[in-house]
C-alpha cells in the first residue's frame, strides 16, 4: 500500500480509504474482534481496514490482470468502490464511486474522466459542478459473482440464519451477538460469511451490496450516524426508489427482503477504464465541453438513461422525476449571470417551491423522514451552486468571493475583463484571527498585476472567517473558500483546484510576506522559463529573529535555471511557502499535499524539485515565518509521537524518491539532511520524551530502519559517534537503550516516566546499558554500527570509571559492572584497554571477578577525597577526607615510594569522615610527566572485609566538583595540576625551576637570531 488513500494495483494507483486510527489514551478500545464481535480500534492505532473500503483494489486487480502494462509516465489514478469522490484530483478516472453526503459541498476538479458512478444522485452532483458524467450506474461490487463465479456455489450452504453488519462508525450499535459481523475483517472472510447467510441487514452499505450481488435476501437499517445520501444514491442507481429502511434487525426480518436490483452490469463492465493499464478504451473520455451545453446534455441523459423498475413506467421513475426537477432549475442557470445575490436566492427559492426538491420524497421513506429535510435543502443548495458557478464564470462577484471567468482547467487565460490571472496566492487558515489581518495586508501589498488571493478556511471557530469576509468585501482579489474536509493539506489542495493563475504561491495565515517578494519570484520565472523559483526566508518569534538557511549553499546567492542535482542543498529547504511554481507544471506532475498530522509539505516539495527541469533562486528574503507562542502552532506540536511517526513516514517516501534518482550527490545530501539535521532532531526529541509507549517505539524503530536501509552506510559514518550509536540502536529496535544512553551522556533522564528505577528493574543501570551496546556492536556486521575504537575510550570507559567510583554496593549493579569491564577488556582496541587500566581499581585485570569486585568496594568504602590543593616552593600540599574506619593512609605515585598522609583527630562522626594532610615533594615527580595521584589503604586495616582485601594496591582519590583542582597561573610555580577527566582524581605535572626556564628561553632566542643572520648573509 502507498498510503492511507492509495494502493498500487498492477502499476496503476487506485484510491481507497484506509487510514490509521488511534484510540484515545485510557479508553477501553483495543479488543481483538472475534467472528461475531464488532471490533474496536486498537489503543495505539492501526489501519482501519473496513472491508467495504478495501473491495475496490480487489475488483480492479481482477479486471486489470493481463492488460498491457501502463506507461510509467502516466499519473492518472482510478477511483472505484466507496464514497471517495471528495479525494479526487485533476485527471482522475471515476468508475463506480459516489459522493459522500457528509462532504457534498466539497469542491471537485472539473477535469475528472467519469466512466460510471454509483447512482443518479452522484451524477447530479457532478453535473452541477460542470463535470461530464455518463448515465452508467452501479456499485462495482455488484460484479463480484461475474468475476468470481465460485461465490455463487458458496451461497448454497447456509450456516447463518441472520447476519447484521454495522457501519464502521456504528460498531457497538447492535451489540456483540453471534449474528453481528465485524466490518473490520478481511474482505473475503466477510464475503464468505455473508454468502452463508439466509438474511442480511445492518447499516454497512457494502454488506447490503454484496447481498444484492449474491442474491441473498436483505434490507437496510436506517443509519444513526451516516448521511443517507449514499444509501439513497445506490438504491436509485439500481432501480429501487421506494425502499423502506428498518429501525432494527427484528423489524428488518419482519418487513422481509427488498426487491432485487435492476442494473445493467454489462454496461458497467464495459465502462471499466482498461485504458489506464494500456488497453484501448471502450468508452472515450474527453475534456468538459461548455458548461451550459454540458449541463443540458447531462440532464437529457439523466432523464432518458436511468434504470427503471419493472413495475414503474419511465415517467414514474424517481430518476425521471429528479431530471424534471433539475430541468426546472436549468433556466435559472442560464439567467444567473445577470442576477444579484438577493435575486438569485429568491429565484432558487421559487424554483424549489415549484417542485425542485419534491421528487426527492420518492427516494425516502418514513424511517428516514428526520434526515430528508436536510437532504432536500442540500439538493436545492446544489442547484444554487450550479447557478452560482455560471454567474461566476460570467464575471460577477458574490460578497466575500471572487473567481475569474476562466475555463475550469485553463490557468492564465484571459478573464472577462481581458486581464490575465497571473498569480494565485493560496492562504490556508485555521483559528488565526490574531494574525490573519497582518498576513493579508502583506499579501495584498504585493505589486503583482492579475493576482488572486484564495483563502481556504479550515473550520475556524475564533472569528477568522468573519475577518476574512470583511477583507474580501473591500478587495475583489480575495476569495474565501470554506474547506469541507478538515486538515491543512486538504485546504491547500482545494486552493490549488480553484487556482486560475499561471503561477502558484502558498502562504500560511499567520506569517508575513515582505514587500516585492512575489514580484521577484514571478519575474524570475517569466525571465528564465523555470518551473520553480524560491527565495530566502527568516523565522521570528516575540523575542528573536534568525535565518535557518545561513549554512545552505543553495541560498548563498542568486541562480537561474539549475537542477536539483546541480545544487543538492536545495533539498534542505522543504517548506512550500517561500516558492513560486508554474501552475501547469504543478498539475501535470500530479502533486498533492497528503493529509497527515505532520510534515505534509516535504514529499510534495521533493517531488517538485526532482520533476522540475530547472529551478531559480532569487536574492531576496521572500517570507517571514512566525513561531507562534503557546501550543497552537504546528511547530509547538511537533514533539508528539503521532507527529514524529507522521514525519518519518513522509521522510521515508522522500527517501524512495531520492534513491530512485540514482544520483550520488542527491543521495549523500539527503542522507546528511536526515541523519544530521531534520531526522535527528525528531528522533532525539522522541528519545528524550518521558511518555513513550512500546508500540510507538516499535513503529518509529521500523521507520528509522527502513530509512537507513535505503541510504548508504556513508550517511551514518559522517555523523558524530554518539548520534551514530543512538541511531544504530534505534534501527535494531533497542529504543529504550538508545534513550538511556543519551540520557546517561547528557545527565538527563530519558527513560519513560513510568519505568522503574535501575534497582527496581535489576538491570544494572548504565553498566548494563553499555554492556548491551558493546556486545551488540561486537556481534554486528552492520556497517551502520561504529567500531568500538570510535567510542570505547571516549564513552564507555568513562562510564565504567563513574560506576567504579560512585556506584553502590548493589549486587545486581556490580554484576553488570563486572560484565561490562570484561566486555571492554575483550576488545582489541588498544586505546580503550589502556584507558581501562588507568582506573586505579582496575590496574590488575588478571584478578578474578571476586578479587576485582573487592578492590572496587574497598575503594568506595575508603571514600578518599581531596578538599584543597596548595603549592609551595618545595612541594604540593594536599588536604582531604577519608572514612573514619581507615587507620592509615598513603599517597601512591607510579614508580616512587608511597608518601604517608597524616590523619587528623577531627573526626566527623555524623558523616563518618576524618581529615588528612600530605605533601608531595618536587623531588618525587618526574619532570614534565603527568601523573594521577592515588591512595593506599593498608591490608591490616581493621575495617570492613572489603577494605582488608585492598592490600597495598592503589585505589582512587576523588577531587569533588566543589574543590578547585587547577592552580592559578604563577610563573614561579613548580607544578601544574587539574582534575583527571576519567577518574576525577588529581593529576600533577612538575616544571623546571623558573631560573632554568628563563635561561632556556634566552638560549632559544639567541639561536633564532643567529639563524636569521645566517639567512640574511
Amino acid at each position: 500500500m502507498h498510503n492511507d488513500l492509495e494502493e498500487l494495483v498492477n502499476g496503476v494507483t487506485t484510491v481507497r480509504w484506509n487510514p490509521v486510527r488511534r484510540a484515545d489514551p485510557g479508553s477501553d478500545e483495543g479488543a481483538e474482534e472475534g467472528a461475531g464481535d464488532a471490533a474496536h480500534v486498537p489503543p495505539h492505532g492501526r489501519a482501519v481496514a473496513n472491508f467495504g473500503d478495501l473491495l475496490g483494489p480487489l475488483l480492479v486487480e481482477r479486471l486489470s490482470s493481463g492488460i498491457v502494462d501502463p506507461d510509467p509516465v502516466q499519473r492518472r489514478r482510478v477511483l472505484s468502490v466507496g464514497s471517495v469522490l471528495h479525494f479526487a484530483r485533476h485527471g482522475d478516472i471515476v468508475w463506480g464511486t459516489g459522493v459522500n453526503g457528509k462532504v457534498v459541498d466539497q469542491h471537485l476538479p472539473t477535469t475528472l474522466d467519469v466512466r460510471a458512478v454509483r447512482g443518479p444522485l452522484t451524477r447530479g452532483v457532478l453535473l452541477a459542478h460542470g463535470i461530464e458524467t455518463p448515465p452508467v450506474y452501479g456499485d462495482p461490487v455488484l460484479l463480484l459473482p461475474r468475476l468470481w463465479p465460485e461465490l455463487l456455489d458458496s451461497t448454497r450452504l447456509k450456516t447463518r440464519e441472520l447476519s447484521v453488519v454495522p457501519n464502521l462508525n456504528e460498531l457497538d450499535r447492535f451489540g456483540t451477538g453471534s449474528e453481528v459481523l465485524s466490518p473490520l475483517r478481511d474482505p473475503w472472510v466477510v464475503i464468505r460469511d455473508l454468502a452463508a447467510s439466509e438474511f442480511v441487514t445492518g447499516t454497512s452499505l457494502h454488506a447490503l451490496v454484496i447481498a444484492d450481488a449474491l442474491g441473498i435476501p436483505c434490507r437496510p437499517i436506517v443509519p444513526a450516524t451516516e448521511d443517507p445520501f449514499k444509501y439513497i444514491d445506490y438504491y436509485a442507481g439500481t432501480g429501487r426508489t421506494g425502499i423502506r429502511f428498518a429501525t432494527s434487525p427484528a423489524e428488518a426480518l419482519e418487513l422481509g427482503a427488498i426487491d432485487a436490483p435492476e442494473v445493467d452490469l454489462d454496461r458497467l463492465l464495459v465502462a471499466f477504464p482498461g485504458d489506464a493499464w494500456g488497453a484501448t478504451p471502450d468508452a472515450p473520455g474527453g475534456r468538459p465541453r461548455d458548461f451550459i451545453a454540458l449541463h443540458t446534455a447531462g440532464l437529457e441523459a439523466l432523464s432518458s438513461g436511468a434504470a427503471v423498475p419493472a413495475e414503474e413506467t419511465p415517467e414514474e421513475s424517481a430518476a425521471h422525476r429528479r431530471a424534471q426537477a433539475l430541468s426546472r432549475l436549468e433556466p435559472l442557470a442560464h439567467r444567473a449571470a445577470g442576477l444579484t445575490d438577493a435575486e438569485l436566492r429568491v429565484a432558487v427559492a421559487s424554483a424549489s417551491a415549484a417542485g425542485a426538491d419534491a421528487p426527492l420524497a420518492a427516494v425516502s421513506d418514513p424511517p428516514l423522514d428526520a434526515a430528508t429535510p436536510r437532504f432536500h435543502s442540500e439538493a436545492a443548495g446544489l442547484a444554487t451552486r450550479s447557478a452560482g458557478e455560471q454567474r461566476r464564470r460570467s464575471g460577477s462577484h458574490a460578497i466575500g468571493e471572487r473567481t475569474s471567468a476562466l475555463a475550469p482547467d485553463a490557468a492564465g487565460t484571459p478573464t472577462a475583463a481581458g486581464t490575465e490571472c497571473l498569480l494565485s496566492v493560496i492562504i490556508t487558515t485555521h483559528d488565526v484571527v490574531a494574525w490573519i489581518g497582518e498576513t493579508l495586508a502583506s499579501v495584498l501589498a504585493q505589486d503583482v498585476p492579475g493576482m488572486e488571493v484564495l483563502v481556504v478556511d479550515d473550520h475556524s471557530v475564533d472569528g477568522t472567517r468573519d475577518a476574512l469576509l470583511a477583507v474580501a468585501s473591500t478587495d475583489d482579489r480575495v476569495r474565501v473558500i470554506d474547506a469541507v474536509t478538515r486538515g491543512g493539506a486538504n485546504a491547500r489542495n482545494v486552493g490549488i483546484d480553484n487556482a486560475a493563475g499561471r503561477f502558484l504561491i502558498f502562504c500560511d495565515g499567520d506569517d508575513i510576506v515582505p514587500d516585492g517578494a512575489y514580484a521577484a519570484l514571478v519575474a524570475s520565472l517569466e525571465a528564465s522559463g523555470s518551473e520553480i523559483a524560491f527565495g530566502d526566508y527568516l523565522k521570528f518569534s516575540p523575542t528573536r529573529t534568525w535565518r535557518p538557511t545561513q549554512n545552505w549553499p543553495a541560498y548563498a546567492r542568486a541562480r537561474t535555471a539549475f537542477s536539483a542535482e546541480q545544487v543538492p542543498s536545495i533539498l534542505r529547504g522543504r517548506a512550500c511557502w517561500n516558492k513560486a511554481f508554474r501552475t501547469d507544471f504543478w498539475r501535470a506532475t500530479g502533486i498533492r499535499f497528503p493529509e497527515v498530522p505532520r510534515s505534509n509539505d516535504i514529499v510534495p516539495m521533493i517531488t517538485a524539485y526532482l520533476a522540475a527541469n530547472t529551478i531559480d533562486v532569487v536574492d531576496d528574503v521572500v517570507y517571514l515565518y512566525r513561531e507562534r507562542p503557546g501550543a497552537s502552532s504546528m511547530t509547538s506540536k511537533a514533539s508528539s509521537a503521532t507527529a514524529i511517526i507522521s514525519y518519518l513516514t513522509q521522510e521515508l517516501e522522500c527517501a524512495r524518491l531520492i534513491t530512485a534518482t540514482q544520483s550520488p550527490a542527491l543521495v549523500i545530501e539527503y542522507g546528511s539532511l536526515v541523519f544530521e539535521a531534520d531526522g535527528w532532531v525528531h528522533i532525539e526529541r522522541f528519545l528524550s520524551a518521558a511518555d513513550r509507549s512500546a508500540d510507538e517505539s516499535s513503529e518509529i524503530a521500523a521507520l528509522v530502519r527502513a530509512l537507513a536501509d535505503l541510504l548508504p552506510a556513508a550517511s551514518f559514518r559522517r555523523i558524530p559517534v554518539t548520534r551514530r550509536l543512538a541511531l544504530a540502536l534505534v534501527t535494531e529496535g533497542r529504543v529504550d537503550e538508545a534513550s538511556r544512553m543519551l540520557g546517561t551522556l547528557s545527565g538527563t533522564a530519558a527513560a519513560p516516566a513510568s519505568a522503574p528505577s535501575s534497582a527496581q528493574r535489576g538491570d544494572g543501570g548504565a553498566a548494563a546499558l553499555w554492556t548491551g551496546v558493546v556486545e551488540a556492536l561486537s556481534l554486528s556486521n552492520d556497517l551502520r554500527m561504529p567500531p568500538f575504537a570510535e567510542f570505547g575510550a571516549r564513552l564507555v570507559v568513562p562510564a565504567i570509571a563513574r560506576a567504579v567510583r560512585d556506584g553502590d554496593d548493589d549486587g545486581r549493579a556490580d554484576a553488570a559492572l563486572l560484565r561490562l569491564i570484561r566486555a571492554v577488556d575483550g576488545q582489541s582496541d588498544a586505546a580503550s584497554g589502556a584507558a581501562l587500566r588507568s582506573i586505579p581499581e582496575l590496574a590488575d585485570l588478571e584478578l578474578d571477578d571476586r578479587g576485582l569486585l573487592e578492590k572496587i568496594r574497598a575503594s568506595r568504602a575508603a571514600r578518599v577525597r581531596i578538599t584543597s590543593v596548595a603549592p609551595s616552593s618545595t612541594g604540593l600540599d594536599l588536604h582531604g577526607t577519608v572514612a573514619c574506619e581507615v587507620s592509615a593512609l598513603a599517597l601512591a605515585i607510579p614508580g616512587r615510594p608511597d608518601i604517608a598522609a597524616s590523619l587528623g583527630d577531627d573526626n566527623d562522626t555524623d558523616l563518618g569522615m576524618r581529615s588528612w594532610t600530605a605533601r608531595i615533594p618536587v623531588s618525587e615527580l618526574s619532570l614534565g610527566r603527568r601523573i594521577v595521584v592515588q591512595a593506599v589503604v593498608p591490608s591490616d586495616d581493621a575495617t570492613a572485609d572489603a577494605a582488608k582485601a585492598c592490600g597495598t594496591t592503589a585505589i582512587a582519590i576523588t577531587v569533588p566538583e566543589e574543590t578547585t583542582a587547577s592552580l592559578p597561573y604563577d610563573p614561579y610555580a613548580r607544578f601544574f595540576t587539574g582534575r583527571d577527566p576519567l577518574t576525577h582524581g588529581l593529576w600533577v605535572e612538575s616544571r623546571r625551576h623558573w631560573l632554568v626556564r628563563g635561561g632556556l628561553r634566552q638560549l632559544r632566542g639567541l639561536r633564532r637570531r643567529a639563524a636569521g643572520g645566517i639567512r640574511r648573509a
